[in-house]
């Protein structure tokens, strides 16, 4: 689902995107991700361009982010204490994960089908008058301000999904039921 931020006749926008992710996307997300990772050692080179774009203030480096009981869903999948507290998100690990059903940790899932689901990109994007805001305010004190209380938002959000929309229904062969099992977010 590709949602444009636009306000509506009721005055609110969109602040945030999910889309179903299949193996390609996950390849192309990686692809980008490296090619940022990229970007930013040629900024340094060159002064700027498109690694500027892609380095700037670290907003497209790919970072853990989890919801729910932390410490569970850090086992579940293999994450380390710095990866659960928002640490840097390995895309190779990433697609290893999704791709494969394989965690770090040595748990696999079950084999995707070829019209499978693989994950879902979540992509939260402030209001407009939020990044004017924090483009016109030039200084550290605002920028970090306004920085974490977007941070805290997002947070505020994933838990909130987690808690009303992190769930699945998975066979059950006691009772021969489709029961609703909680994902990891």
């Amino acid at each position: 689902m590709v949602v444009r931020q636009a306000v509506s006749a009721l005055g609110w926008c969109h602040v945030l995107t999910i889309a179903k992710l299949s193996r390609w996307s996950i390849n192309y997300y990686n692809d980008t991700a490296h090619a940022a990772d990229a970007a930013a050692v040629d900024a340094r080179r060159a002064g700027g361009g498109l690694g500027e774009y892609y380095a700037e203030r670290d907003t497209r480096t790919p970072f853990w982010l989890c919801a729910g009981d932390t410490h569970a869903v850090a086992k579940m999948v293999g994450l380390t204490d710095v990866e659960r507290a928002g640490g840097p998100a390995d895309p190779d690990v990433v697609q290893r994960w999704l791709d494969d059903g394989a965690a770090r940790n040595g748990a696999c899932g079950r084999a995707f089908g070829k019209r499978g689901v693989h994950g879902f990109d979540l992509t939260f994007c402030a209001p407009k008058s939020v990044s004017l805001m924090r483009a016109l305010r030039a200084g550290d004190v605002a920028d970090k301000t306004i920085a974490n209380a977007h941070a805290a938002a997002v947070s505020e959000a994933l838990e909130y999904l987690a808690v009303h929309a992190g769930y699945t229904r998975v066979y059950n062969p006691v009772t021969g039921q489709k029961d609703w099992s909680g994902y990891p977010v």
